[in-house]
């Protein structure tokens, strides 16, 4: 749990099976921006305990990798994304409620569709590299025992951010961004 002390506003980590996740998430992926589950699932709640947010957040990988002669390499593109649906609406509060009292697939998939339409969603692409080298040796002995060393560097890049409020289209963000990126 987190809490904002300002606001009184508590979010929770929800442990959500597998087919909820997904369920929750499929709108997204129809929309060309989910991989079709979420990573993690969030609720925040007000000082009374009222439900104000549900947030979805979830990533996908590209990667690829090649062997260059005892080195190798690798790299590709993480995509992040995070939809947060603000649940002040009646209609979607009863539905968040009654997602958390029974975890019932049809709650989970009328949020998703919610989601899907009202949402405030982020969408953030880096490009990501991975290099490995690996050192070792084996040690003479009765046991033929050895050690080896990995030494692994990973690196990431933004090249993308794009955000889309609720009833609106998508547009490019540019404050997350590096001016030459931009």
């Amino acid at each position: 749990m987190r809490e904002d002390v300002a606001t009184g506003q508590r979010t929770y980590e929800l442990r959500t099976s597998g087919e909820l996740s997904a369920a929750l998430a499929a709108p997204l992926a129809r929309l060309g921006v989910g991989s079709g589950t979420a990573r993690a699932v969030e609720l925040a709640v007000d000082r009374e305990g009222s439900p104000v947010a549900l947030t979805l957040r979830g990533e996908s990988r590209v990667h690829g990798a090649r062997d260059l002669g005892g080195r190798a390499s690798g790299g590709g593109d993480l995509v992040e994304l995070e939809a947060r649906l603000d649940l002040t609406d009646p209609v979607l509060r009863s539905l968040a409620r009654s997602l958390l009292s029974s975890r019932a697939l049809s709650a989970a998939r009328a949020l998703g569709e919610r989601i899907a339409d009202r949402a405030r969603i982020d969408v953030r692409r880096y490009e990501t590299d991975e290099s490995e080298k690996v050192k070792g040796a084996a040690l003479k002995s009765l046991l033929g025992a050895g050690y080896e060393e990995v030494e692994r560097v990973r690196t990431g890049r933004l090249v993308m951010a794009a955000g889309r409020e609720p009833g609106m289209g998508w547009a490019r963000r540019l404050d997350c961004l590096a001016p030459s990126a931009a």
